[in-house]
């Protein structure tokens, strides 16, 4: 593996400057402005939240000015010259260059890129590495249910990491959703050689760098989710920790200021994401980053080739950032390149995996290859889940529903897939996808390493499914069919699964449902036009006869005009299309499982005004796509049964909302959902949102004044705790668009 570094330091005139340093020489290329540096970390503080698209735009439009000519060919030359890894180390002091994205600003496009890995190094100063080990420990720590939903990928890795390694080499002590007090003493007892810890996020608490924990139930409310632990404490509890040389943060954008942070405070070689990470990516990439350092990998051979194994050689967002304590630790092995493979048999007999929990004990969910002994959680021999040594375990998840709406709107219809083997063997994947109206086959050679390989699905398509969205397909059954074969045609693991294909106009009113709502919302369908037709006619009669309906323009003059549009499209709807409520439509959408309803049809906003009828959910639905016609930014708010409309008083609050949201988990959807009611009662306390009772518009003697009163008032006393989802329609609509 050959290593270069490259300086990153501000010049006297505010300018970039490259100095590389390579084999003993120096060279310099001059860069862009530090004005060019601040306008790309602004523009990727905004998409912070975004799915990866806008986040990949803007750093594609800067790529240039960080990549001078002479620069980017140098960095060609160097990597053609051998035929080994090449490792550029990155070292940046200044706190704006310490935030942009290296790894994808610096690699040239072209062929090498795959062959080029790129490190960050916290400082230049030699520190020697520790020598390889046969055997070392690792602490890990997790927390799935911080958030208020269950992150299943950290679930996974807490209940199934001990399981899939050779716990003879790595042993490994497990601590399940800790306090902050937990956490830090089991850094303190346990001399750790890895310290794993997954939590939904690195949060900047004040401009100090904090773990969300699992609150300490005897010193804060029971209302509050989560507690914050500083680094800085987690360092001190560390202090006595001579053997510890690696510690790797498994969540969102952990792996620019916090990891470097931890490679320059603890000395040790850190690694997490640099932007946003589903926790199932983050879950396949602790089994399959620790298998290969098993094998003998160093740390950034094993991510390179994790990189390759996914398809995202040249997506370097969607790869973990590796930190060095210097460019000294590039070609480190935690464990001896030729290390032989303990056999399975003495593995399960000898060694143990320790797992301590924060939760109280009725909430433990221990996988059944572990029983209890003393307090503590013992791998039993014989009763683990993992597939014999001769068979290959797949692990295929599609969506248990696909709704067109969703389809269209980048949903993927396979949420997970993986496969695990016990030797390093050629497999071919098919995946079969059956509407009942037509067949579509992807087909796809994969080198299967041993232990867990993930797919990824985002290449993988079904043109039967468009077609069904094409056709207006009615609800039915689709079922997939994964088979993995070797190379001679054997098969070696296969699964089928149905699941239900929605109608057009089906909606489920669950979790993985709800950031999907804004597909409903169309401000251009004709329904809308006719009212916003009326509704400016409306409009002069509330103010001036010269008004017209300019979404926030006025805000600085007129600060409640935003309301007055509002009322306008409210009083509309009520006096003059008078829109009458109405039951759900028949034959709602039923769970299959618990035969309970789950969902319903949903009215298009046509059809509310042409027949004047329309639910609950109809109704916000339609007064959301009015307020997204005339520019208001919408909100819709689903409670237990019931669904009603807000909106954004300005602009620049619904702005500084976003841009401050703390928790990033990867999670579909979280850029634009609140899920906190707490959060919504300060808004409608500040005068930042303005929620309106929908139904309102079908009762005559009802004013648009009561409608948002009636929200207001009840809000704390009875809407909060039922709050399900709000969703912010117009912060969705980088990702969502109507259909």
């Amino acid at each position: 593996m050959k290593s270069a570094t490259i300086r990153c330091v501000v010049s006297q005139k505010k300018r970039i400057e490259f100095e590389i340093i390579s084999g003993g020489a120096r060279e310099k290329f001059a860069g862009p402005s530090m004005g060019i540096a601040n306008e790309l970390k602004a523009e990727l503080v905004q998409c912070q939240f975004s799915e990866g698209s806008q986040r990949k735009a803007a750093i594609q439009r800067y790529r240039e000015a960080f990549q001078p000519p002479k620069l980017a060919s140098w960095i060609r030359q160097w990597a053609s010259n051998s035929s080994n890894e090449n490792v550029l180390c990155v070292n940046a002091v200044n706190p704006v260059l310490i935030a942009l994205p290296w790894s994808e600003l610096l690699i040239p496009r072209g062929a090498i890129s795959g062959d080029v890995a790129v490190a960050r190094v916290a400082g230049l100063n030699a520190t020697r590495p520790p020598a390889a080990r046969t055997s070392l420990t690792m602490l890990m720590a997790g927390w799935a249910n911080l958030m208020g939903y269950e992150l299943p990928g950290v679930r996974r890795e807490m209940n199934d990491f001990a399981g899939k390694i050779d716990l003879a080499r790595m042993q490994v002590r497990v601590v399940i959703e800790p306090t902050g007090q937990q956490l830090l003493i089991e850094c303190e007892k346990t001399l750790a050689d890895f310290l794993h810890f997954s939590p939904p996020a690195v949060i900047d608490d004040g401009g100090q760098l904090a773990l969300p924990v699992t609150s300490d139930r005897s010193r804060t409310s029971a209302s509050s989710p989560f507690s914050l632990i500083p680094l800085a404490s987690i360092y001190k509890a560390l202090g006595e920790n001579r053997r510890l040389s690696m510690v790797v943060i498994n969540a969102c954008e952990a792996g620019g200021r916090a990891c470097g942070d931890v490679a320059k405070e603890l000395n040790v070689l850190s690694i997490g994401w640099p932007a946003l990470v589903t926790d199932d990516m983050a879950a396949d990439f602790t089994f399959y980053f620790y298998q290969r350092l098993l094998e003998g990998l160093s740390p950034i051979a094993a991510v390179l080739s994790f990189a390759r194994t996914i398809g995202s050689a040249l997506s370097r967002s969607e790869v973990p950032t590796v930190w060095l304590p210097s460019p000294d630790w590039v070609e480190w092995l935690p464990f001896p390149q030729a290390a032989q493979p303990i056999a399975e048999s003495s593995t399960r007999e000898t060694a143990r995996t320790q797992v301590a929990t924060g939760a109280p004990s009725e909430e433990r969910q221990p996988t059944s290859a572990m029983g209890t002994l003393g307090g503590e959680i013992v791998l039993q021999p014989g009763t683990s889940e993992t597939p014999p040594l001769s068979g290959v375990k797949l692990e295929f998840r599609p969506r248990p529903t696909i709704n067109p709406a969703l389809l269209v709107n980048g949903l993927h219809p396979i949420e997970h897939l993986s496969i695990e083997s016990p030797i390093a063997q050629d497999g071919n994947l098919c995946i079969q996808c059956d509407t009942g109206a037509n067949i579509s086959i992807f087909r796809q050679t994969i080198h299967l390493k041993t232990g867990v390989v993930p797919v990824n699905v985002e290449n993988i398509y079904f043109p039967a499914l468009h077609e069904l969205v094409e056709r207006h397909g009615r609800r039915r059954r689709v079922s997939f069919t994964a088979t993995v074969t070797s190379a001679n045609g054997v098969e070696l693991a296969s699964q089928t699964t149905s699941v239900l294909w929605m109608g057009p106009k089906e909606w489920l009113d669950q979790e993985d449902s709800w950031a999907f709502i804004p597909a409903f919302v169309n401000p251009w369908d004709d329904g809308v036009v006719k009212v916003f037709e009326i509704a400016k006619r409306v409009l002069r009669t509330l103010g001036d006869p010269g008004d017209t309906f300019c979404g926030y323009q006025a805000v600085s003059k007129r600060p409640d005009y935003v309301s007055t549009q509002m009322k306008a499209i409210f009083q509309t709807l009520r006096d003059s299309i008078e829109v009458t409520y109405i039951s759900p439509p028949g034959s709602p959408v039923f769970d299959r499982t618990s035969k309970h309803v789950v969902g319903q049809i949903v009215r298009t906003h046509t059809e509310v005004i042409d027949r004047k009828l329309g639910t609950c959910h109809d109704i916000a639905l339609l007064i959301a796509a009015c307020a997204e016609y005339i520019g208001v930014h919408p909100l819709l708010l689903l409670v237990t049964g019931h669904t009603f409309v807000g909106y954004w008083m300005t602009q620049k609050a619904q702005q500084e909302y976003w841009s401050s949201r703390l928790i990033r988990t990867g999670r579909f959807g979280e850029s634009w959902t609140i899920t906190d009611g707490a959060e919504i009662s300060r808004l409608i306390g500040r005068r930042k949102i303005v929620l309106i009772e929908a139904t309102y518009v079908c009762e005559r003697d009802r004013t648009f004044e009561e409608a948002c009163s009636r929200r207001a008032d009840t809000f704390d006393s009875k809407i909060k705790d039922l709050l399900d989802v709000a969703i912010d329609v117009f912060a969705a609509r980088h990702e969502i668009s109507p259909v």
